[in-house]
């Protein structure tokens, strides 16, 4: 049985909720209190194994603000919109875990939409007309729509991103629990934009997380997308992104 979203304590955690949303029974494990000596590199491994995930072949990824960087740093102080991380590339990450280090009031929410329940309840003629399309997913789309919230070490890396950050997927897949859309608001080049769009984002489908630190939430990022509200730049509010297998 396929479930969306479930809340468990540090404490109670077990390989068995790890291989569930690995396997696509569960989209978003939100753990709370997880704290741990370890340090990321090597507590992160129980969820899977950490790899690659930005142009720099960086493993752990800051997000937010307050800590100084100029350079290869996703920033809060925009928007961004649903969208599956990296998936405007083949190999999209299957999963993923934000951690939470701050939080401080007045910190944006983020929003999961459960793409496997939206495609379920869509009419039958929707899911007609996505099946077996294949559509480009780019980055060209998002910098369309809102600025890219990513500082870059410099232009020829930025240039080379925008220009590469491409690929073709097919809109309706499936895993063992069923269909789901492969779709990002964010990425996704269809004419069935708006009509996707208005049947994902509908309120039964959307999870809106408030962070507080020491959340750790790992998803399942092929059937699950994400979106965040922005943050003011007074506002401290840092998170650390990791990619799993």
């Amino acid at each position: 049985m396929y479930k969306f979203i479930q809340e468990i304590h540090y404490t109670d955690l077990t390989d068995d909720y790890v291989s569930k949303v690995h396997s696509g029974a569960l989209g978003v494990l939100i753990i709370k209190d997880f704290v741990n000596e370890k340090s990321p590199e090597d507590w992160i491994t129980m969820f899977g194994k950490s790899i690659s995930q930005d142009l720099y072949g960086n493993k752990i990824v800051p997000i937010g603000g307050g800590d100084k960087r100029k350079s290869g740093h996703v920033w809060h102080t925009t928007r961004m919109l649903f969208h599956h991380d990296r998936g405007y590339s083949q190999d999209v990450h299957p999963v993923v875990a934000l951690y939470c280090l701050d939080s401080d009031e007045g910190s944006g929410r983020t929003y999961f939409a459960d793409m496997q329940t939206a495609y379920k309840q869509s009419s039958s003629d929707l899911k007609e007309e996505c099946e077996n399309l294949i559509c480009v997913n780019s980055v060209k789309k998002y910098t369309t729509q809102e600025t890219y919230a990513h500082t870059f070490k410099n232009k020829i890396i930025e240039r080379a991103f925008f220009m590469k950050a491409k690929a073709e997927h097919k809109l309706v897949q499936e895993d063992a629990f069923g269909k789901y859309y492969f779709y990002s608001p964010a990425y996704t080049e269809t004419d069935l934009d708006e009509k996707l769009f208005n049947q994902c984002s509908k309120d039964e489908f959307v999870y809106k997380h408030r962070w507080t630190p020491n959340d750790l939430l790992v998803y399942n990022n092929l059937k699950v997308i994400h979106a965040r509200e922005k943050t003011d730049e007074s506002v401290k509010r840092r998170h650390l992104r990791f990619a799993l297998t």
